[in-house]
């Protein structure tokens, strides 16, 4: 007796080898504490705004925003 074919299994599109895909990835090292101290009120949130809306990147991070833990 021959095995049915379960449609679930198979997959609807098969992948193509071939596919390309490209993203725009914007990211910055702020040196949070170093630089400014980890303020959010020295127009460093309008900066990011401003350069993540002139490049409109898929993906976007930021590193070191918040201030130097000093306590534990």
């Amino acid at each position: 007796m021959a095995a049915a074919v379960r449609p679930w299994l198979v997959p609807a599109h098969r992948a193509s080898a071939a596919t390309t895909v490209s993203y725009r990835i914007w990211h910055w090292n702020i040196a949070g504490h170093a630089y400014h101290l980890g303020s959010t009120t020295d127009r460093i949130i309008e900066a990011i705004r401003g350069s993540i809306s002139y490049r409109s990147p898929d993906f976007v991070s930021v590193h070191e925003i918040a201030t130097a833990s000093t306590t534990r």
